[in-house]
Order: structure tokens, then sequence, then C-alpha cells
């Protein structure tokens, strides 16, 4: 299972592998459009873990700070 990672500014290039399946980047851009999110620009990868349920979260984790 995987755990989705966001960051920004390449952070997150050192994980190890940096993939990310469409599955996941589908599921995540859906998420997006159906809060009508606007604004986003982070970086996505993953790594072993428990796999991310909640997207949202995610979501709101990638926002860059002035935005929170």
């Amino acid at each position: 299972t995987k755990t989705l990672l966001v960051g920004h500014d390449d952070t997150l290039l050192h994980t190890s592998p940096p993939l990310v399946s469409r599955e996941e980047v589908a599921a995540v851009m859906a998420e997006a459009v159906a809060r009508r999110s606007t604004s986003l620009r982070f970086d996505l990868c993953s790594k072993k873990g428990p796999p991310t349920t909640d997207i949202g979260a995610l979501l709101a984790a990638a926002a860059l700070p002035w935005q929170k």
C-alpha cells in the first residue's frame, strides 16, 4: 500500500522512488475538482505505508502557507 505525500519546490525528489500511480493522480484531481479548489500547485508522490484515504486532508496539506 502507499501513502501519498505532498510538497513544494521539489522537496520530495529524495523520496525513493518518487512515484505515484495514474489512479492516485486521478483521485487527487477528481477531489480537487469536486471541492472546486483553486490556485493549487504542489508536488505529489507516494511511499510505502498505509493508504491515503482522506484526499481532502491531503489537499489541505498541499496549500501554500499563505493560503491556509
